[in-house]
């Protein structure tokens, strides 16, 4: 189901990323003057990458960007305990993430030009870290009310960080 919140100049849209149930053509080629997508492309497979940022590129008008914030394999490589979390926890099919140079390798491919990564590790890190204690000093109210779940997530993703296995990174690349 996609649910869309639109004015003059922004149009935001979700929907089921994992299931990639995005109708190709529900919007029109050369369109779109910026897409940004938030810790969603880490949920599709490699070939499911490349189709929706392929779709991504159509949508961009010539000079458009793309600012995507995700995980990346950090260049120790990804322990198999990290791939059962990531699996388990975070819905990373196969518990495979791209390098950089596999970002910058794929979004090359589809013909993205000026493409700039930024790590975020430190700062996601902390984020985590205090999102984990919360969740702890938390635990009594939220877990009468949703259970355990948030808390084990966060345990999870700060367990994922402190292995220095996984980073945070922002990328924009440009449509020519």
């Amino acid at each position: 189901m996609t649910n869309e919140v639109s004015s003059k100049e922004v149009i935001h849209i979700h929907w089921n990323i994992i299931n990639n149930n995005l109708n190709p053509n529900l919007y029109l080629d050369n369109t779109a003057n910026i897409i940004i997508s938030r810790l969603c492309i880490l949920h599709l497979t490699i070939d499911d990458k490349y189709l929706f940022l392929s779709k991504c590129f159509r949508w961009l008008t010539s000079g458009g960007y793309i600012a995507i914030e995700d995980y990346a394999e950090s260049k120790y490589g990804i322990s198999n305990n990290d791939k059962k979390i990531l699996i388990n926890h975070v819905a990373v099919p196969d518990g495979k993430l791209l390098t950089v140079k596999q970002w910058i390798d794929l979004l090359t491919k589809i013909g993205f030009i000026d493409i700039q990564i930024i790590d975020l590790t430190k700062k996601w890190k902390l984020f985590i870290t205090d999102r984990t204690l919360k969740a702890e000093l938390n635990k009594t109210l939220e877990d009468k009310i949703i259970g355990n779940k948030k808390r084990i997530f966060y345990k999870k993703i700060d367990e994922l960080f402190s292995n220095n296995n996984i980073l945070g990174i922002k990328i924009y690349a440009k449509k020519k």
